[in-house]
């Protein structure tokens, strides 16, 4: 009788335990990370006979969990690329932020003003649209800059959580050892752990080694540095970036010393956002940069070369651009700071939206790396050396002084010049960011309408007495800071005067008419006199300062006279040329809004790739949700039918406690009759 009660009270206690298990499962069935368990059930040997409880096992698939980790990280990743790039590109297309529409209203004024260049009203409401481009220009870069300070917020606010949860993975790594050891429940604490370790992956995106589930995770991030090793945890921090402050730097300290991983981090929300800012944001910002100092100093150049309502030669436009590149040093450069490095653009018709590293190879050799798109620039193979007599230098040429840690050199339409305290050491590394700040310092420069150079300062009139049929094409002023309009205020030094003197072949002299009653040869640069010129109909005439174009055929005697627009109120050229600039090819073969059309459809498209990205992770991501929980996942029907059959197999072991005692009774009673 004692064989059968203690095989009925076995079993009582084990139906008992997986009712436990199953009630333990329903409860859990909305908690996050739950693994369903399961009672390990095994039959004892003859000759004690009976049931025994080997274990409580996790329900669970170790590889459908890791590739739901390796798809949450990507989930997240892509969501928030998506969620930064929709923003930027609302930012950028949305009317009321556009630099396009601002540019479609300026220029819109000023053609207004070609219509009525004498009219004070309409000088000032091209003024007052282009103090509206400023502020359109400033107010866009300045979202850029917050949008970047966002980022930067977010991820120091998730790398300590990183370190956190870090922390926590270690922590329960050391208790689920301390528990296997023990030969204790150690379920729940998995459960936590490989949350936890979920968690992880929707921030930082990581790498797991583990030795089955009674062993530890050991996670890693970046390149392979370790963030948990065992009960070790590393921390993860931020710092300012080196040398731009506007690049934070993610970086693990592993027993005291850092490395910075951000550069190798591409999952998880971290990664998210630092490929947004390597790929979207930064470009964008440079483009900004590029157009502003673009805009700005090709109107300056035009303007300067107009006459205003005063009669006085036009002064910029906008605030001269062209020196506000910024040249920063590594902190472990051996030279040491540079004295006043300094950023010139030379010509903005080659400027690229780039920031460009420039490293020492050598003493006497460096490497500059275009960072948009990697190009890089050797010296002697793409930039040959220069005697540095030349200002600015000419375009893809360097000079240097090595000894003394000076340098120049002008690539893509700038001049960077680095003055070291010390001669250049190996591994020196310099960042250049020739355009950055353009879109923030962008600034109108004048505030009086009287001021705008809506005139030419030339005044080409043909003699009432010419014969011929050649007229006056055009005439350009090709250098405004020339002598001819600055010598003398108000007045061209020398006033000019084109008379022709033969018919086959057709020959011109250039006179230099500052006495009318005496004209002299006109000299070409101060030295070369223009006499018995060759003609050809619609060939320029290159004078100091300006030039200019007749068409048609003239005859001996035929005169044609150039002198300061005096009084020139009425005259509208440099408006026009002004106004043209919105359709000229200014940077890389295209137009300002051309330039801008352009970011606007690249983040555009980048934004819509996202989009689709975005959906197709977050499919992939429910789809491993599915796998894991259709294994790891309570079920309630299949837990409610484990509950009808626990508990009969419950019932029939107390019907079983119940027999083995009737026959015991039976047994008792028979042996006293």
């Amino acid at each position: 009788m004692a064989g059968l009660l203690n095989i009925g009270v076995q079993a009582l206690n084990v139906n008992q335990a997986a009712l436990d298990i199953t009630g333990q499962n329903i409860a859990n069935v909305n908690t996050v990370g739950y693994t369903r368990q399961a009672v390990e059930l095994n039959s004892r040997a003859v000759p004690e006979l009976g049931v025994k409880l080997d274990d409580i096992s996790r329900v669970a698939d170790q590889f459908a969990t890791r590739q739901l980790w390796v798809d949450t990280a990507k989930a997240s990743s892509s969501e928030i690329f998506e969620a930064q790039a929709n923003q930027l590109d609302n930012l950028l297309a949305d009317s009321s932020t556009s630099i396009s529409s601002a540019m479609d209203d300026f220029f819109g004024a000023l053609q207004s003003g070609v219509d009525d260049p004498s009219s004070i009203s309409s000088r000032q409401v091209v003024l007052s649209q282009a103090e509206s481009l400023v502020r359109r220009f400033q107010d866009l870069d300045h979202q850029l800059e917050q949008q970047n300070a966002l980022i930067s917020s977010q991820i120091t606010a998730l790398s300590s959580r990183v370190t956190e949860l870090s922390a926590q993975v270690a922590d329960l790594n050391q208790k689920v050892s301390f528990a296997v050891a023990r030969q204790e429940p150690a379920n729940e604490l998995k459960d936590q752990r490989e949350e936890i370790v979920r968690q992880l992956s929707e921030i930082i995106g990581v790498s797991v080694q583990s030795s089955g589930e009674d062993g530890d995770i050991n996670l890693f991030v970046g390149n392979g540095q370790p963030l948990v090793i065992g009960n070790q945890a590393s921390s993860v921090g931020v710092l300012n970036g080196d040398p731009d402050p506007d690049k934070l730097r993610v970086m693990v300290t592993v027993a005291g010393r850092s490395i910075e991983v951000g550069g190798d981090i591409t999952t998880g929300q971290i990664g998210g956002m630092l490929t947004y800012r390597d790929e979207v944001l930064i470009p964008a910002w440079n483009e900004l940069g590029r157009l502003a100092i673009t805009f700005s100093e090709s109107m300056n150049e035009q303007h300067l070369k107009g006459v205003d309502l005063n009669g006085d030669m036009g002064v910029n436009l906008f605030d001269d651009l062209k020196q506000t590149g910024i040249v920063s040093a590594y902190t472990g450069n051996e030279t040491g700071t540079t004295v006043n490095p300094s950023v010139l653009i030379t010509d903005t018709s080659l400027l690229q939206a780039s920031d460009y590293t420039i490293t020492f190879t050598d003493t006497d050799d460096f490497l500059i790396i275009r960072e948009s798109d990697g190009e890089q620039f050797h010296l002697g193979s793409d930039i040959s050396f220069d005697s540095g007599a030349s200002v600015p230098l000419a375009a893809n040429t360097y000079w240097a002084d090595f000894p003394n840690g000076d340098i120049r050199v002008n690539i893509d339409g700038f001049e960077v010049t680095l003055n070291g305290e010390i001669e250049f050491q190996q591994g020196d590394k310099f960042l250049v960011q020739p355009v950055r700040s353009g879109g923030e310092l962008l600034e109108l420069a004048i505030g009086d309408g009287e001021l705008l150079a809506f005139a030419s300062p030339i005044r080409a009139t043909a003699d009432s007495d010419n014969s011929g049929s050649a007229v006056i094409d055009s005439v350009t002023v090709t250098e405004s800071g020339n002598a001819t309009f600055t010598t003398t205020a108000g007045a061209m030094s020398p006033p000019v005067e084109i008379v022709f003197n033969n018919t086959d072949p057709a020959t011109f002299d250039v006179l230099d008419t500052t006495d009318p009653n005496n004209p002299v040869p006109y000299l070409l640069n101060g030295t070369t006199a223009l006499s018995g010129q060759s003609y050809t109909s619609g060939d320029s005439i290159q004078l100091n300062g300006f030039s200019v174009t007749l068409k048609g055929v003239p005859t001996p005697g035929d005169r044609y006279t150039f002198d300061y627009n005096t009084d020139g109120v009425g005259d509208n050229q440099n408006a026009l040329a002004l106004s043209d600039l919105q359709i000229a090819a200014t940077t890389d073969g295209a137009s300002y809004q051309d330039i801008y059309s352009q970011l606007v459809e690249s983040v555009g498209t980048r934004a819509s790739v996202a989009q689709i990205t975005a959906a197709a992770d977050q499919t992939v991501l429910k789809n491993s949700t599915s796998v894991r929980d259709s294994v790891s996942g309570v079920n309630l029907d299949e837990e409610a039918a484990n509950i009808i059959k626990f508990q009969q197999a419950y019932q029939a072991a107390a019907q079983l406690i119940e027999t083995s005692r009737t026959l015991f009774d039976t047994l008792l009673n028979a042996s006293r009759g």
